[in-house]
């Protein structure tokens, strides 16, 4: 059982976090249900990735942390992920 406040979520976080400052580049990368709410509350030129199958509001998937550490590096070292 989880009990938490239904006005606080990950969602309205990222949105209070990313409104103090404009950014060039936003990620979030998540695997559980309540990412979900961060994928629905960040800007259309966001990048969203969910880790692993199912339902998702996140514009892109991959199918597992390895994944999500190559695609990392990959960004780091600047290549066309």
């Amino acid at each position: 059982m989880e009990i938490k406040n239904t006005n606080i979520n990950k969602g309205r976080a990222v949105l209070k976090w990313i409104s103090k400052k404009q950014w060039d580049f936003i990620l979030a990368i998540g695997d559980d249900l309540t990412d979900e709410d961060i994928f629905t509350a960040l800007p259309d030129t966001a990048y969203s990735i969910k880790v692993g199958l199912g339902l998702t509001r996140a514009k892109f998937y991959v199918e597992s942390i390895a994944d999500v550490r190559s695609l990392l590096s990959k960004l780091e070292r600047g290549n066309n992920a």
